[in-house]
């Protein structure tokens, strides 16, 4: 033990006060606050473990993964694979993203930080920060975000018990999608949708918002 521990691996280096490696295994354990420094992303964790061949990290204790893309990623435990550069997260998760303007928060998190689909289930929430610095609360049992390969959103689409509000819109619907290039919403099934001082009701309901304000309204199947 030392109070100046590093211990260097081809992708990572720790730093902390008190480490446990197994030479047998190639596994690390962090007994203390430590950091895993890499090109691509910095790693805080209380206690865990690192397979230094496999590239596999699994922390426990106020985690938090810090990308070079301007997305975080926090909770009580993380599962990550470098290799793959994906991460899952439960309990208190909470994904970050400061350059496209968005938080995920919910009790399990499945994120790829180089382009795919992430998914977050149990007690969701997405809050969204337009340009305009209005925000949009969007609550769901399950989410899926598809991100393109230089880690910008795509489609998101939310399942069952699907609930938003914003400055200029609120709704709750069965499920819903949202195509970020289009600025498309689609509400499917059981809807009620409210803006200023009306509301529609039907099976599905299609609008787009520009500047923060819906500027086409299409009902269907009413």
């Amino acid at each position: 033990r030392d109070q100046q521990v590093q211990l260097r691996s081809p992708s990572y280096r720790m730093d902390c006060d008190s480490l446990r490696y197994n030479a047998a295994s190639s596994i690390a354990y962090f007994i203390s606050p430590t950091q895993l420094v890499s090109e691509e992303n910095t790693i805080y964790t209380e206690h865990g473990l690192y397979n230094t061949d496999a590239d596999i990290t699994i922390l426990y204790g106020n985690v938090l993964l810090t990308g070079d893309d301007g997305q975080t990623l926090s909770a009580d435990s993380l599962y990550y694979d470098k290799k793959l550069r994906f991460g899952r997260s439960w309990r208190n998760s909470v994904l970050t993203d400061t350059v496209n303007h968005f938080i995920v928060k919910g009790n399990y998190l499945e994120h790829h930080e180089k382009g795919g689909t992430s998914i977050a289930t149990d007690s969701n929430l997405v809050i969204y920060i337009d340009d305009n610095k209005d925000t949009l609360f969007l609550h769901c049992d399950t989410l899926f975000i598809d991100f393109d390969t230089a880690s910008n959103p795509t489609l998101v689409r939310a399942y069952f018990h699907t609930k938003f509000l914003h400055k200029n819109i609120q709704g709750a619907c069965d499920s819903m999608t949202y195509i970020v290039k289009d600025s498309l919403l689609v509400m499917y099934y059981n809807l009620v949708f409210w803006s200023d001082n009306y509301q529609l009701s039907g099976d599905t309901v299609r609008f787009c918002i520009i500047d923060s304000v819906q500027s086409t309204i299409e009902l269907c199947r009413s």
